[in-house]
């Protein structure tokens, strides 16, 4: 990620909690301030949150360093952060950007509504779809894949679903706790994994997550009152099978056209 994208990401996160705020003609709807968090003194904390803390975070996760770019900032005799209230702003920019995408979905799946009711006045709507996975990177020890659906007539992606073996607050406290009790680990972890600061949500291979992905989505598209009973893909057949093995719109079994144009396997990644 640039340095101009990243300026251009902490700028709408600070900016989410103001109406006047236009990115793009689908607009998150205005989401709660972020809380007051700072490695300061809870009495000298004002407004919604710390900027420069928020953009340590921000950084730690897009250089893949997390809270070890602490240990930089020490080394450079740099102020620091604790662990917890770095874990305090990530749970903040969890809970942000989770409204934001929800908020975006939602718009997007508004305006592929409004556009098939034109044909559809009444019931479950009969969409088609492109679906396709990608990867953080290419190999079979990848960590994490994404799917995402676009609605065919519009452009709009209208649900993705990101996948993940790996949970960095799982390598970290967890181990930690572990080494040190047993007991106080297993309460930990169960909260943990309950909990939406969780990243671990994908057990098996990472050639099946792509599979996987698509069986989330489909399954929950009737909650947007849609039917992906038709989706463009590459030659890859597992995922129809298992779409149809699945059966998500009962008798009403996936179609699924080819695509005519492509694009080469690892020409764009999630990192791009």
């Amino acid at each position: 990620m640039t340095a101009k994208r990243l300026a251009s990401r902490l700028s709408e996160m600070e900016s989410l909690s103001s109406p006047a705020v236009s990115a793009s003609p689908l607009e998150p709807a205005p989401a709660e301030p972020l809380p007051a968090l700072s490695h300061s003194q809870p009495a000298n904390c004002k407004g919604p949150g710390n900027g420069d803390d928020l953009r340590a975070v921000l950084t730690g996760l897009t250089v893949g360093l997390g809270h070890g770019l602490m240990k930089v900032a020490e080394g450079r005799g740099m102020s620091s952060m604790h662990e917890k209230t770095w874990r305090a702003h990530l749970t903040a920019i969890i809970s942000q950007t989770a409204h934001v995408k929800q908020s975006i979905l939602q718009q997007a799946c508004d305006k592929v509504e409004e556009y098939y009711r034109r044909e559809e006045p009444d019931g479950v709507l009969n969409v088609d779809v492109s679906y396709d996975g990608t990867w953080a990177k290419r190999g079979h020890t990848l960590k994490i894949g994404a799917g995402a659906i676009i609605e065919v007539m519009t452009s709009l992606v209208i649900d993705v679903h990101v996948m993940s073996t790996y949970c960095q607050l799982c390598a970290s406290v967890g181990e930690r706790l572990r080494r040190d009790n047993d007991r106080e680990y297993e309460e930990w972890l169960q909260g943990h994994q309950e909990s939406s600061l969780c990243t671990r949500k994908y057990k098996g291979s990472a050639g099946g997550m792509e599979v996987r992905g698509a069986l989330t989505m489909w399954r929950r598209s009737l909650e947007h009152v849609m039917r992906y009973a038709t989706f463009i893909g590459d030659g890859d057949t597992k995922t129809l099978a298992a779409l149809n093995e699945d059966k998500p719109y009962g008798a009403i079994l996936v179609v699924k056209e080819e695509c005519v144009n492509p694009q080469p396997s690892g020409k764009y990644s999630l990192t791009q």
